[in-house]
């Protein structure tokens, strides 16, 4: 006569059952009470993984996860797919033009960035009223410094006196109590930096138009 075994699926799930056995329960009390714990497990695991499926109820009435992904996909997916298109292509340039960016340019980049808005409080206050965090606000100063970078390396750029001393006459109310020899200097870069802005900007728009970019969105 073959021995009677309990069920594999059942002591695989339940490790008390065969012990319980051998306290002499009756095999019906330990199947229940197998049924009970797995119950119980399942309760908790609804709990603590509720959100993967439902991500809220509106007067009682289920919001489920693939809705909400459904809307934000509609809403967004297009527009992040853009910026991350954008993204990549300017890694690739930068590669290609051998461009890199030092942890000492990045430093300096966050402190020009602070001194600019007034200090680290009020650089801490932006971020918050931003919704930044440290690491993203790092990333954005390293776009900068590259973008740059690049732009220094691929264009040359050229500010005539004529086009400083006509940016001096035209805005006088942001210099008050300053001769031109005071601010030319600052006038030119401010305007290099334009002229190098406004033709990265058309070459990358360029560079993105001749790119192949697939979307499957």
């Amino acid at each position: 006569m073959k021995r009677k075994t309990q069920p594999k699926s059942i002591k695989e799930v339940t490790p008390f059952v065969e012990p319980a056995v051998k306290l002499g329960l009756p095999k019906k009390v330990v199947l229940l009470l197998a049924v009970v714990l797995l119950a119980a497990l399942g309760v908790l695991f609804a709990k603590k993984y509720r959100s993967l499926f439902v991500v809220g109820k509106v007067n009682g009435q289920v919001v489920s996860r693939w809705e909400l992904e459904k809307a934000m996909n509609d809403r967004y997916a297009k527009t992040t797919f853009d910026d991350l298109a954008s993204t990549t292509l300017l890694k690739q340039q930068t590669k290609k033009n051998d461009v890199t960016v030092s942890k000492d340019e990045l430093k300096k980049e966050i402190e020009a960035t602070e001194q600019r808005l007034g200090g680290k409080e009020a650089l801490q206050s932006t971020l918050d009223r931003l919704g930044y965090s440290q690491s993203r606000f790092e990333e954005e100063m390293k776009t900068q410094v590259v973008v740059r970078k690049l732009a220094e390396k691929l264009f040359k750029i050229e500010v005539a006196d004529q086009e400083v001393e006509k940016f001096y006459n035209d805005n006088k109310t942001l210099f008050p109590d300053k001769k031109l020899a005071d601010v030319k200097l600052d006038i030119f870069q401010n305007l290099t930096e334009q002229k190098l802005q406004q033709q990265f900007t058309t070459w990358f728009q360029e560079e993105k138009g001749k790119a192949t970019i697939q979307s499957y969105l």
